[in-house]
C-alpha cells in the first residue's frame, strides 16, 4: 500500500524502548491538533508494511515533517533503525534546517 503525502507538524524518532513515552507524546499531540497531522508509526501501520521502509521514513522525515522530535536513550546510537532514522536528522543539521528538530530529553539521565 502506497502512503500518501504527508505533511506532518511533527514526526517522533525514538528506540523501542521508549515506545511509551512516544506513544503518550503523540497521543497529546493528536488530541490537539489532529492525528492525521501526527507521524507516529503506530497511526500507520498498514502504510508502512512495506520494503525500503527505512527510505519512506527518511522522506517522512526529512521532506514531509515540519517538526522531528527526538527521544534519546542510552543506547539510541547502536541501535540499527535509529542509526537509519539518525541520517535524515544529521541531514536536517548540514541543511541548517536544525530549527526543525527537538528532543524531549535524554532518557538515560532523566
Amino acid at each position: 500500500m502506497e502512503m500518501a503525502p504527508l505533511v506532518s507538524r511533527a514526526s517522533g524518532l525514538f528506540p523501542g524502548e521508549l515506545r511509551a513515552q512516544a506513544a503518550a507524546m503523540a497521543r497529546h499531540l493528536a488530541a490537539a491538533i489532529g492525528q492525521h497531522r501526527i507521524f507516529y508509526d503506530s497511526f500507520y501501520e498498514a502504510e508502512l508494511a512495506r520494503p525500503n521502509l527505512d527510505l519512506a521514513l527518511l522522506e517522512i522525515y526529512h521532506q514531509q515533517s515540519d517538526l522531528v522530535v527526538v527521544f534519546l536513550s542510552r543506547d539510541y546510537e547502536a541501535k540499527e533503525w535509529c542509526g537509519l532514522e539518525w541520517r535524515a536528522i544529521r541531514d536536517l543539521i548540514k541543511s541548517r534546517q536544525s530549527e526543525r528538530i527537538r528532543s524531549p530529553v535524554h532518557w538515560s539521565l532523566a
